[in-house]
């Protein structure tokens, strides 16, 4: 099935460096050339686009015969392989000599020239080219074009040229405006490393606003205070990243979780649900530390502060402060050892009914691990932190307790009027 002119414009893809011609006639006598595709690329560095859209006439050398084709129209057809120009010509008649004919044997080449010509690009990179990026005179570029607005102010009269990119390129002086060294910082965005520069942030933090209020202030005054009594400020969180390092699968933790970029919280990071035994002493029910032991090993840290709880809803939840934890190879057995009732001086209202009990009594016991922001205030370009205060957060209404280190450690309760 022969190929029409509208298929050979659309779809006739000239690889790097290739012209492809279409004729009408057939073999044995004369073809007529009625239009050609013109890949811009030379070679894989070399673009003559710029040339190709000023293309006014083409020579063509058939078997050491010239001839002149002047072009009638131009477009740039942007198919799925790849970018080229499509040229229309008036039609000219051309004869290619059969190659068995053995008095003028076909090179099957044609040897073709434009007018205007590329430019040399051998000569433009050498030495030689003494004003090359000196600019002379105002420049295009192939996505920017001229309006012409000359019927009205509403549409362009050129505005199918303008969306098939067959307008009349815009000419402006010469700018960096597509540089990428000169955009990227302002527009796409720059971001410096601790590998570039040896040192991280002292504080990566979030503003939110809030009130501090003093922790011995009960949570209902603090509640029923009109928004005008307020004293809201904005006030710095730094998220613990800590919350995201859980061993536990399907725990429950969501990276996407966009409460966890907004607001400060005392996140509940499960590290455990292997729970193989508890030991609060010899009398469990006046006991101040507790030892747990669990199957497997734990991603927790002198210092840190747990929240056991019970699968029995009697039995409720105590906070704990890890003081020793060690974990036995052979075993596989990690011992927490920590203090009970670690939030007492701030509020802990949580219990648990203390017994000694072993693994098949723990069956569903969970052990969590609370990853806490840090909160920060700012007085006069200064930051510190705000230490042992309870803290009104005026975004969701929550009423959180911040220790002695800065640390939000425990949600007391949530405002509903």
């Amino acid at each position: 099935m022969a190929v029409t002119l509208e298929q050979f414009k659309l779809f006739i893809y000239p690889e790097f460096g290739e012209i492809k011609f279409y004729v009408t006639g057939s073999a044995g006598s004369e073809y007529t050339l009625r239009a050609m595709n013109v890949n811009p690329h030379v070679n894989g560095a070399v673009n003559i686009a710029s040339t190709l859209k000023n293309i006014v006439t083409a020579s063509l050398n058939i078997n050491g015969v010239e001839r002149e084709v002047h072009v009638t129209s131009s477009a740039v057809i942007k198919g799925v392989s790849g970018s080229y120009y499509h040229f229309g010509v008036e039609d000219l008649d051309i004869e290619i000599v059969p190659s068995g004919d053995s008095t003028l044997p076909s090179t099957e080449k044609v040897s073709v020239s434009f007018d205007p010509s590329p430019p040399d690009y051998r000569f433009k990179n050498s030495d030689y080219k003494a004003l090359y990026n000196v600019v002379s005179d105002n420049r295009t570029t192939p996505f920017i074009f001229d309006i012409d607005k000359s019927a009205g102010a509403t549409i362009p009269v050129n505005q199918n040229q303008i969306k098939n990119d067959e307008a009349v390129p815009a000419q402006y002086q010469e700018l960096n405006y597509t540089s990428l060294a000169r955009i990227q910082s302002r527009y796409g965005g720059a971001k410096t490393t601790e590998a570039q520069y040896g040192t991280t942030p002292s504080i990566s933090a979030t503003p939110f606003d809030g009130t501090v209020y003093p922790l011995n202030l009960s949570n209902k005054i603090i509640c029923s205070q009109s928004f005008q009594d307020r004293d809201i400020e904005t006030y710095l969180f730094a998220f613990d990243p800590a919350y995201f390092n859980n061993p536990v699968a399907n725990a429950g933790i969501n990276e996407l979780d966009i409460d966890n970029l907004t607001n400060p919280s005392p996140r509940l990071n499960q590290v455990s649900t292997r729970i193989h035994s508890i030991f609060f002493g010899a009398t469990p029910s006046t006991a101040k530390t507790v030892q747990i032991t669990v199957t497997g090993s734990l991603n927790i840290t002198n210092g840190d502060l747990l929240l056991y709880s019970a699968s029995n809803a009697t039995s409720g939840s105590e906070y704990i402060r890890v003081t020793n934890n060690t974990y036995s190879v052979s075993s596989n057995l990690t011992t927490v050892q920590g203090s009970l009732k670690a939030l007492e001086k701030y509020g802990e209202t949580s219990n648990y009914v203390r017994a000694n009990k072993s693994k098949s009594q723990l069956t569903q016991d969970k052990l969590f691990r609370i990853s806490s922001d840090v909160v920060y205030t700012v007085d006069q370009n200064q930051i510190f932190k705000v230490t042992n205060k309870k803290l009104y957060n005026a975004t969701n209404t929550d009423i959180l307790i911040v220790d002695n280190a800065g640390k939000v450690v425990l949600t007391s309760t949530t405002c509903t009027v």
